[in-house]
């Protein structure tokens, strides 16, 4: 009965292989119009190995799929959690889901798949462990980065406050003075989201709004 059972669930891995491989090349012109980048939105390379050996798979096959994932609740917390993580450069939500539907979805299929082909000593538990870890895996990410940012940014706000009171009390205006913070930490979390703050009043946001979104990037 039992073999009976992994003989079932052979098949259908088997058959739904065949259905995402063709639905893979039929789809290629699709494919290729949603991870058609402009140059300026093109996406960073990330600090996760993971995640920039995986991305050309996720691209290619995973990426349709992900943009048919409509849910705006969903959507909107990714967006958050790229955010906070400082990752809207480097990832969007289409890849985001894109990614755990590849780890947590696609690699335990042909995991699966493998161990009945080739009868591979493949633990059963650990094909369900990258489902849960696949799926996880882009939170885990962010989360990770939301807290080194969290961590660089309080190590860094004394020197900037100081700096801040020094550079207003020499004579300089408060944009001036935070210009001047940007030059002396242009690679620290704190630096990057101060170039941010000027970047938004150059483009014509009010210092209010410049740094309400500061606040929100930062938490």
């Amino acid at each position: 009965m039992f073999e009976n059972g992994l003989l079932i669930l052979s098949l259908i891995t088997t058959g739904l292989s065949v259905f995402l491989a063709m639905q893979f090349f039929l789809g290629q012109g699709q494919q290729n119009e949603l991870i058609s980048w402009d140059d300026e939105d093109r996406p960073k390379k990330t600090k996760s190995g993971l995640i920039n050996i995986s991305r050309t798979l996720v691209h290619n096959l995973t990426l349709g799929y992900a943009h048919k994932i409509k849910n705006k609740a969903y959507r909107k917390n990714i967006s958050y959690n790229l955010k906070i993580a400082g990752l809207e450069k480097e990832l969007n939500p289409d890849e985001y889901i894109g990614l755990q539907i590849f780890w947590g979805v696609f690699l335990p299929l042909a995991l699966i798949l493998l161990r009945f082909a080739l009868q591979i000593d493949l633990p059963i538990g650990f094909v369900f462990f990258m489902v849960g870890f696949g799926f996880m895996f882009p939170k885990l990410y962010c989360n990770q980065e939301r807290a080194r940012r969290k961590l660089e940014t309080l190590q860094d706000l004394p020197f900037v406050i100081d700096l801040l009171a020094l550079s207003t009390e020499a004579g300089l205006d408060f944009v001036g003075a935070i210009q001047k913070i940007v030059e002396k930490s242009p690679d620290r979390t704190l630096g990057q989201e101060l170039n941010r703050f000027l970047q938004d009043i150059t483009l014509g946001s009010s210092r209010s709004d410049a740094l309400k979104n500061l606040g929100s990037r930062l938490e």
